[in-house]
């Protein structure tokens, strides 16, 4: 098991800086067609990731294992019910950034590539113990920065091949419109 990055104690407690109505909002915003399962399993991705990549959670609410899979109870609940509200206040760019690579990720190879080959059961899968035994309970910020801190077998070879192609020299940014000119390529019409 490689560590991608050392993650503090501190960050599971650190301050949120959105809330999971926003973060659901933007998904909903970049992928209309997702139902509501799959855009709380987005946001278990984008939780994750902002755990280990920025050491504080994108958002205050938590997650509870659900026979759907990870849920944001609150926001579910507030779905159903017909009272959810969202903020028309824009993402921070460190939330921003981690839902544009989740959501270009799950349009090109669904939602879990690099972590389908990761030994350690997820969050969900230690708290149903395999999903065997699901009654809405608690998923802890800490046990998602355990699981997506880890590097998974596919990472690390896509990391081995990008080392060997740089052949030791310093990293050089792209020019001036080549991020544009990818988007237009791979995705024609759309903007991240």
């Amino acid at each position: 098991m490689t560590e991608i990055t050392k993650v503090p104690e501190s960050a599971a407690d650190a301050r949120a800086v959105s809330s999971a109505v926003a973060v659901a909002f933007d998904i909903r915003r970049r992928v209309p067609e997702a139902d509501r399962a799959l855009v709380h399993k987005l946001l278990y991705f984008v939780q994750g990731e902002h755990l280990v990549f920025e050491r504080r959670p994108a958002f205050e609410e938590e997650f509870e294992a659900w026979p759907q899979g990870p849920v944001v109870a609150s926001l579910w609940q507030s779905e159903i019910s017909g009272r959810l509200s969202h903020s028309s206040r824009p993402l921070p760019e460190s939330v921003h950034n981690i839902v544009t690579n989740i959501v270009c990720r799950q349009r090109s190879h669904g939602c879990t590539e690099f972590m389908d080959d990761i030994a350690e059961p997820d969050p969900w899968q230690q708290a149903t113990d395999g999903g065997r035994d699901v009654a809405c309970q608690r998923i802890s910020k800490q046990s998602l920065i355990d699981f997506f801190r880890i590097e998974s077998p596919s990472l690390v070879r896509v990391r081995a091949a990008v080392a060997a192609e740089s052949d030791g020299r310093a990293f050089m940014p792209s020019p001036p419109g080549a991020l544009d000119a990818l988007i237009e390529r791979y995705f024609p019409g759309e903007s991240l």
